[in-house]
């Protein structure tokens, strides 16, 4: 005996009970389908229509993980939401100093040198009735000023500033 399951006519899954994940809003028929070992099958439809209301939806985007102190830090997410749901709140935790559009989710931060160190950032997107949150650990590290490698907190605690300066001077 083999069991089916279908929703509107198409077969989703198989199995004696069976868990459906539906991807958009609707009204979805769902059908059982029994097969003996001869082939024989009968149907019986489930206690009506299932009525899907809303598909909560999902963040998108890969923030950064780093980012140098004094520097801006930007993030642009988008929703996916295969529901009929076009309207989306956007909030977050942070920084006191994180700044996110509540609308677009678009969060940007200028984390400063007392920042050095990690922070988790967490962007919570809802549509009304269902929500999605994405956290991650952003490491704020002190900034290379002149490109060279080295940190410019070791420059200026070794006083190499001035000695960059005249190899560049020499070298011009």
């Amino acid at each position: 005996i083999s069991v089916s399951w279908l929703v509107d006519g198409e077969a989703t899954s198989t199995g004696s009970s069976t868990d459906i994940a539906f991807v958009q809003d609707g009204t979805f028929n769902v059908t059982v389908q029994v097969t003996d070992d001869d082939g024989g099958s009968a149907f019986a439809d489930c206690a009506g229509p299932i009525m899907v209301e809303n598909v909560a939806p999902i963040i998108v985007g890969d923030p950064a993980l780093i980012v140098d102190a004094g520097h801006l830090y930007e993030f642009r997410p988008s929703v996916s939401d295969p529901g009929i749901d076009d309207v989306h709140r956007w909030s977050g935790i942070g920084s006191a100093s994180l700044i996110i559009d509540i609308d677009t989710g678009a969060l940007s931060w200028t984390p400063g040198l007392d920042d050095v160190g990690t922070h988790t950032l967490q962007l919570r997107v809802n549509d009304g009735v269902d929500d999605d949150t994405l956290s991650w650990v952003v490491t704020v590290q002190w900034p290379d000023e002149d490109g060279d490698g080295i940190r410019a907190d070791i420059e200026e605690a070794f006083a190499l500033f001035p000695i960059l300066a005249e190899r560049r001077d020499q070298r011009a």
